[in-house]
């Protein structure tokens, strides 16, 4: 298989960049949505052939969604840190110290 036209890889890397625009006829959004769970959680294209489709659908927005909260409400330190709230399998929880 030959490779793509130079314009057309351009193209790709512009839609990767912007997210705006088609993509180039030969890159579904298929392999992008594989190569995501890849880049991410490391997981081989098969593996992704096996989600159903509502995982499919859904477990991308959780991932966005976790680093989202993360980076709205990152961990407090981890020794003699200041009460904050934190992430914890995925769930929001709030965590106090206690007065000595």
């Amino acid at each position: 298989m030959d490779g793509p036209k130079p314009s057309e890889f351009r193209r790709l890397v512009a839609f990767l960049r912007t997210g705006k625009g088609p993509l180039p006829g030969w890159v579904s959004a298929e392999m992008l949505l594989k190569d995501e769970f890849a880049e991410t959680r490391g997981w081989h294209p098969r593996q992704v052939d096996d989600l159903t489709l509502d995982e499919l659908y859904q477990l991308p927005l959780i991932i966005r969604a976790k680093a989202e909260a993360r980076r709205e409400h990152p961990a407090p330190p981890a020794a003699g840190g200041a009460a904050g709230t934190r992430i914890v399998g995925g769930t929001m929880a709030a965590s106090r110290r206690m007065p000595r």
